[in-house]
């Protein structure tokens, strides 16, 4: 129990916040004390607190950044975790979202032209990145390739509609079994992914 010094009654500790520069690490105040105090502020003091907070920000830019960056990767596990429990939490709308969105010509243009900067930056590094797949996945890419031949000498043809939704795009080579290479569908982008996403 800790008597708050704003409505002087004593209460048990989760009804205080944390302030590690006090002896206990907890606020003098009460969380019910700081929350009336909150609400008499006028918007001008609130105004002017903002204001100090921003010169503050500048005047200890470097500081709070390395103190930032100790902070992120001393918690780099228990961040990771956090995030891929939300990630499969949320996976169906996550997925959804990045979806609708990769079918904007907009967004098309703004990730060739990432993907285009990033590879004019890491030339060797993303020769490597293929190379260490094809490595890892060998049965994959002796199908990817003897697709690309079948396309180039004739004796596979591409149909211009996806077989799943009816789309007429440039569709893509989708395998169900890759020890059956020219045995493919022929799926729009969107289609594809779903489909892979599905194996996962």
């Amino acid at each position: 129990m800790k008597k708050c010094i704003g409505c002087e009654i004593e209460k048990d500790k989760l009804s205080y916040g944390r302030d590690i520069y006090k002896i206990d690490g907890l606020n003098p105040y009460c969380k019910q004390c700081i929350k009336e105090r909150n609400r008499k502020r006028t918007p001008q003091q609130k105004e002017k607190d903002k204001e100090c907070l921003r010169k503050h920000k500048i005047e200890y830019r470097e500081e709070l950044r390395q103190k930032a960056f100790i902070e992120y990767y001393n918690n780099w596990e228990k961040r990771r975790e956090c995030a891929q429990r939300s990630y499969y939490k949320h996976r169906e709308s996550i997925c959804a979202k990045r979806a609708k969105k990769s079918r904007l010509e907009s967004e098309r243009i703004k990730n060739r032209e990432r993907q285009k900067e990033w590879r004019n930056k890491h030339p060797g590094r993303f020769g490597a990145v293929t190379t260490e797949w094809k490595k890892r996945n060998p049965e994959k890419a002796a199908a990817h390739g003897l697709v690309c031949w079948s396309l180039k000498a004739g004796t596979l043809i591409r149909n211009p509609n996806c077989q799943q939704c009816g789309v007429g795009c440039k569709t893509q080579a989708h395998h169900s079994d890759y020890k059956k290479p020219l045995e493919v569908v022929w799926l729009c982008l969107e289609c594809h992914g779903e489909k892979h996403r599905k194996y996962r």
